[in-house]
């Protein structure tokens, strides 16, 4: 999980989809159950979103998410 949060922390205005954190994170198929995870603790927020032609989940740190991380 920490691992997630540093990557969103890089830059915590920006949403990113869960491909982008999949291939930064290198955690393959666990992405998913640790973003619910950190999503019910309040550290990352979610929102849908035009991603191309497509409609996406994309992730946010939140600012109790960057607050855990110091």
């Amino acid at each position: 999980m920490a691992r997630l949060l540093a990557l969103l922390a890089e830059e915590p205005d920006v949403y990113k989809t869960v491909a982008d954190l999949t291939q930064l994170s290198g955690l393959g198929n666990v992405v998913y159950p640790l973003l619910a995870n950190l999503s019910r603790q309040g550290l990352v927020e979610h929102r849908w979103a035009a991603v191309g032609e497509e409609t996406r989940l994309v992730y946010k740190l939140t600012p109790k998410g960057l607050e855990s991380l110091s």
